[in-house]
């Protein structure tokens, strides 16, 4: 959590704290006070840097997806000039992530709840879509070029990211709630079910 929130001012500390209160207890049965012990301040210094929970949560979000992002990164990153592996690590990365990060993929999961409602955070989800699929979009068209992969007929790699997309992230939130030890085997049948797409 040090490497997340390097600036450790009052303002820091107290997203830490709140971070890992989040992580311990869960964001719906976290209170304002918890975080104030767990800071070392007093409450009215929390609602003076986080005027409101939404102002909390959005910072907390953004170090979360900044987790996930820099570990999916750096899967993709290992394997860069094999699109197929590229592709694999890609699908692979939010489950393993999941698996070793249970607190903050308990708080990614409450991301997409406020983003069910918040315009805020729907915007932030559709960005992450758009980049998330761009990608992907990127990994298919040198796996195409490479003559690692090949498209199905009638399909088109803009349609086929979105699908991709749509499988990871929804067998991650799958396997995640309801038995997280399930995560390898739901990111193994996922890598099966998109490699069956494009594989020549």
């Amino acid at each position: 959590m040090a490497k997340v929130i390097a600036n450790k001012g009052r303002r820091a500390k107290i997203l830490e704290a709140a971070l890992k209160c989040f992580v311990k207890t869960g964001v719906g049965n976290t209170r304002v006070k918890d975080i104030a012990i767990e800071a070392g301040v007093d409450q009215p210094l929390i609602h003076y840097y986080f005027p409101t929970i939404e102002s909390l949560y959005k910072d907390i979000i953004e170090i979360v997806l900044n987790h996930l992002k820099e570990h999916t990164l750096e899967a993709i990153t290992k394997n860069i000039s094999n699109p197929t592996k590229t592709l694999s690590s890609y699908i692979h990365a939010p489950f393993s992530w999941a698996e070793k990060n249970p607190g903050y993929f308990s708080i990614w999961m409450y991301f997409y709840y406020l983003a069910s409602f918040n315009p805020f955070f729907t915007q932030v989800s559709t960005v992450i879509r758009e980049n998330g699929r761009d990608r992907i979009s990127v990994i298919l068209y040198r796996g195409i070029e490479s003559g690692h992969f090949k498209l199905q007929k009638g399909m088109n790699v803009k349609d086929l990211s979105i699908n991709i997309q749509g499988l990871i992230t929804g067998n991650t939130i799958m396997a995640g709630s309801e038995d997280r030890k399930l995560l390898p085997v739901f990111a193994t049948i996922t890598e099966k079910q998109i490699l069956l797409w494009l594989l020549v």
